[in-house]
């Protein structure tokens, strides 16, 4: 959406909370799929009896393992990237997400840190994934048509 937003020259809306005068832009700690692929295929590799097991009340669940990117981004920063890789000047406006969906979190940042202390960590960077993926998608413009017509039968 980003992309085909910043090739159209129109404005990305940016989640973020207003305190009084000044704005706080949601961030997220994202994640290239092949990491997510990484990991399970690390724990399938590694599975052990002694993993940690997670308690949930009176029963013994099997652990749980949080996969989780290498960079937490604020949303702004993420289109700002996305906009200098395609090449043209990112409009944007902040968009009160709390107001328009209350109970939105602003910030999603799990605990990886289970899964790191087993020994893995993520394969791929996070900016040199999102820039080979914009890329891709610049090479692929039919992707972004597709993503034009889906959103047109679902709406």
């Amino acid at each position: 959406m980003v992309i085909k937003r910043v090739l159209a020259g129109e404005a990305v809306r940016v989640h973020a909370v207003k305190h009084g005068s000044e704005w706080i832009v949601g961030s997220r700690h994202y994640l290239h799929a092949r990491n997510h692929a990484d990991a399970i295929l690390f724990l399938l590799d590694r599975h052990s009896p002694d993993f940690p097991a997670y308690s949930s009340g009176l029963f013994q669940r099997p652990p749980r393992f949080n996969v989780v990117g290498n960079t937490e981004v604020n949303n702004l920063e993420l289109a700002r990237r996305i906009a200098d890789i395609v090449g043209k000047p990112l409009r944007y406006e902040l968009f009160d997400a709390h107001s328009a969906r209350p109970g939105h979190d602003l910030r999603y940042a799990l605990d990886g840190s289970t899964l790191a202390a087993l020994g893995w960590s993520a394969p791929v960077d996070f900016w040199d994934s999102l820039e080979r993926t914009v890329k891709w998608t610049l090479d692929h413009p039919e992707w972004l048509a597709e993503q034009r017509a889906t959103m047109r039968k679902t709406a």
